[in-house]
């Protein structure tokens, strides 16, 4: 966390605070530059890269890494992504 460095933040969050960079992005109060964990290559926004196949693996220790489409079908055999949204 002291690499990553700190973000204050005093309206988004009841009560403030100071966040490493890390925790920031998961709270969403800033949001980092995110990149497929294998190739490298950048996410786009998130919406966007939800729609173009993006998806996250998790891995032995419950973490989740950014997986490009392309990475997807070559490491997990994962050729599209079946959409969930209003599918019931």
């Amino acid at each position: 966390m002291l690499e990553a460095g700190w973000v204050s933040d005093a309206q988004l969050l009841a009560g403030g605070g100071a966040y490493c960079r890390m925790c920031a992005h998961l709270l969403r109060i800033v949001r980092l530059a995110e990149q497929c964990a294998w190739c490298e290559v950048p996410m786009v926004e998130e919406e966007r890269a939800e729609d173009e196949g993006w998806g996250y693996y998790a891995d032995d220790l419950g973490d989740l890494h950014p997986c490009c489409p392309g990475c997807l079908a070559e490491r997990f055999g994962i050729d599209t992504r079946v959409r969930l949204h209003g599918a019931l």
